[in-house]
């Protein structure tokens, strides 16, 4: 008796009571009241929490779900603005006004975009994605554009500014460095090209080569393949400014860097590669030539007219300047001007005829885009004032009027087109394969009319 009454004092269970389970723990919680206390107070903030953190994951979830699709609706948006409609009505009549429009308009919702203040990187690399390629149909001479450079360079811009912002996220990204370096090699391009600002032109592209150097090792395609662009750019500006050293010097890099791939490098198979192949020997016969090696300048662009005839003629990129007449119509007729230059004048004359049936079939495709006119006026111009200095050259009368007629000929087609797009001369890309601005060809077609 006197130990049950002990254990009773103390909160322990008795003899005399059921020795049952709920009768154990109603003694055992007497004893640690503060601890049950605890222990459950325990229990249900976990429970509580557990409730909370699952409604947060929930609304985690929805809201996830909600960015992505409005990244797929933006994605969307900006693939049907800026690359379908616009080439699907390139080819209609009196489209340019409204392609016009259509690049407007993705400008102001790209810029709506931005100024949501969105911070997903990826949504932001789109937006740059997308203000480069209208920048590219505003006014990028070497493709299918508008016209209108100054517009072209402030979306450049304005796609450069967001890659910067996103520079963190994508330090170690060999396609990120690719899409920034490519902005930076196409205003280099305007720059020269358009607005003759050296200056600009090899900044740019001197912020080209940097982004993509340190991802030489990875020999990436895109890596190689625009970094051989810019070293070839780079020779044909300080070529066409008088630099011939620094011309070679920088073609002479572009050259080695193409030399040091192995013969299996995924580079070499490329078109990236075979076009970069070409570019290097474009580039050494325009340096031979400004420094009077006329042959070496013929070998090379006869090598540069091999490589376009053997390995650039399927649809891997040539397609978005064209169609692969529009590189073979270019090699033809940088090839007729070095024959011509040498005196093999009956090869040029066939060179000139191939290039100009290749960059009709050009503009009968897209009839109503102001770039392919501006190269047709370019090898036009070029094949009338080859024709018009053999007919100088000749004695025999008839074959004089031949030459002179086929020089109306082709002054008057370069006219009709001059005429039908309204060639404004600041935005005719200044290539080296343009000879003769409009007012100079009016005034050659006007002489030979009379003389003849």
């Amino acid at each position: 008796l006197l130990a049950d009454i002990t254990r009773y004092l103390a909160g322990y269970p008795v003899s005399v009571s059921p020795a049952n389970w709920w009768y154990r723990s109603r003694k055992l919680i007497s004893r640690h009241k503060l601890g049950v206390r605890l222990t459950a107070l325990a229990i249900a903030a976990l429970w509580i929490g557990g409730i909370f953190g699952a409604w947060h994951w929930r609304e985690a979830q929805e809201t996830q779900a909600l960015a992505d699709q409005r990244f797929a609706e933006v994605r969307n948006m900006i693939n049907t603005l800026v690359n379908e409609l616009p080439h699907t009505i390139a080819s209609q009549p009196g489209s340019t006004p409204l392609r016009v429009q259509l690049m407007d308009e993705g400008i102001e919702k790209l810029d709506s975009l931005v100024n949501s203040q969105t911070d997903n990187p990826e949504l932001i690399r789109e937006l740059a994605i997308a203000y480069a390629r209208v920048a590219r149909l505003q006014g990028y001479p070497a493709s299918v554009n508008l016209g209108d450079p100054e517009k072209a360079v402030k979306t450049y811009e304005k796609s450069i500014a967001l890659q910067h912002s996103i520079l963190g996220y994508f330090q170690n990204d060999v396609d990120f460095a690719v899409e920034l370096a490519r902005n930076y090699s196409a205003l280099s391009l305007i720059h020269y090209a358009v607005f003759r600002n050296s200056d600009l032109a090899h900044e740019y592209i001197d912020k080209c080569q940097e982004k993509l150097t340190p991802f030489i090792p990875s020999g990436d395609p895109g890596v190689l393949g625009w970094l051989v662009n810019s070293y070839t750019l780079e020779a044909k500006w300080d070529s066409h400014d008088g630099n011939n050293e620094r011309a070679i010097e920088s073609n002479r890099e572009a050259h080695e860097l193409f030399k040091s791939q192995s013969s299996n490098s995924p580079y070499l198979k490329s078109y990236f590669g075979q076009r970069g192949h070409m570019r290097i020997h474009e580039e050494w016969a325009e340096i031979e030539s400004s420094i009077g090696n006329l042959e070496k300048a013929l070998s090379h662009e006869k090598k540069r007219l091999d490589i376009v005839l053997e390995h650039l003629q399927d649809d891997q990129g040539t397609v978005q300047l064209y169609g692969p007449e529009r590189i073979s119509g270019d090699a033809y007729h940088a090839y007729a001007k070095r024959l011509a230059a040498v005196g093999r004048f009956e090869e040029a004359e066939k060179a000139y005829q191939t290039s100009i049936k290749l960059w009709e079939t050009v503009q009968q495709r897209f009839p109503y885009d102001a770039s392919p006119q501006y190269f047709l006026v370019s090898i036009y111009s070029d094949f009338a004032e080859f024709n018009r200095l053999i007919a100088l050259s000749l004695q025999a009368d008839s074959a004089v009027n031949v030459r002179i007629e086929q020089a109306c000929e082709a002054y008057a087609s370069s006219l009709k087109l001059i005429n039908k797009v309204r060639i404004d001369p600041r935005n005719i890309p200044q290539r080296n394969t343009w000879s003769l601005r409009p007012a100079e060809i009016s005034n050659r077609f006007e002489e030979l009319c009379a003389a003849n």
